[in-house]
């Protein structure tokens, strides 16, 4: 078991005032087996007018605001004590949910014939997923600001480059277009692993293993998540737990700034 301080905090500038908004805040703590949120606290700037606690339909605690009053600034400050037991088995249902087409999980006949040369017959689950979440490692590279958040499946494998969340959507298409259930995981990494990912929030795949139940997986850095690994949201791919998203009225053109930290607390 693993304990850590997280502060995460994301700045929004606007080149002109923002009248209202709406938010929708995906940084709220999850209840699941294997970890424990504790001392929670969520700043938000300016103080939300109004502001509805929620549970979505993949169990992510979702928190609503509305702001009316006029701004320029925008903050969203999150801080906790976090005990992490990671046993890799979250309770959540094997449905057919985790095995459609989503907004920013699709695929073509490339990625399905990538991924027929992992996922052969007979072969082992968990031996296809190891050797696929490899494979992303050693044969694509990890490069900020090379994609965008809407780019296609297809995409990812030509250029073979991305960040995290370009590579747990591309090992979801190669899961699910072989029939297997996938998910998009959100969360936080140690700061001090030495991972790939750290400084922000990251993203990587669970996958329903028989007899075993959805396991976690790390294609970005090649490996089962373990301890170091802090569950925040799970859905169907990005659109469905990106961190904060919202309708402004006003506001011109617009800067973000995230910091996080996760630091671990020895005893």
């Amino acid at each position: 078991m693993k304990k850590y301080a997280l502060e995460h905090r994301t700045m929004y500038h606007y080149s002109k005032p923002v009248v209202e908004s709406t938010h929708t805040i995906h940084l709220m703590p999850r209840n699941e087996p294997g970890q424990v949120w504790k001392n929670f606290q969520i700043e938000i700037y300016p103080q939300p007018s109004e502001q509805k606690i929620v549970e979505d339909q993949f169990n992510n605690t979702v928190l609503l605001i509305k702001e009316k009053t006029s701004h320029t600034d925008f903050s969203v400050l999150v801080k906790s004590i976090i005990s992490v037991d990671n046993k890799n088995n979250p309770t959540i249902d094997n449905n057919d949910i985790w095995l459609q087409k989503s907004s920013l999980v699709s695929w073509n006949d490339d990625v399905i014939k990538f991924a027929k040369e992992i996922f052969k017959p007979y072969r082992p689950r968990l031996d296809a997923v190891m050797d696929l979440i490899h494979k992303i490692k050693t044969e694509f590279t990890y490069a900020p600001n090379s994609t965008i958040i809407g780019t296609s499946v297809g995409d990812i494998l030509e250029r073979k480059c991305g960040v995290c969340q370009d590579f747990a959507h591309f090992m979801i298409a190669c899961c699910r277009c072989m029939g297997i259930p996938a998910q998009y995981v959100s969360g936080y990494l140690n700061t001090g692993s030495g991972s790939v990912g750290t400084g922000a929030t990251h993203a990587w795949v669970s996958v329903y293993i028989p007899d075993r139940g959805f396991i976690d997986f790390d294609p970005t850095n090649d490996c089962v998540v373990n301890d170091d690994y802090i569950v925040l949201c799970r859905g169907r791919d990005y659109n469905d737990i990106s961190p904060i998203s919202g309708l402004l009225t006003g506001g011109g053109q617009q800067t973000m700034h995230v910091v996080v930290q996760v630091d671990e607390i020895k005893e």
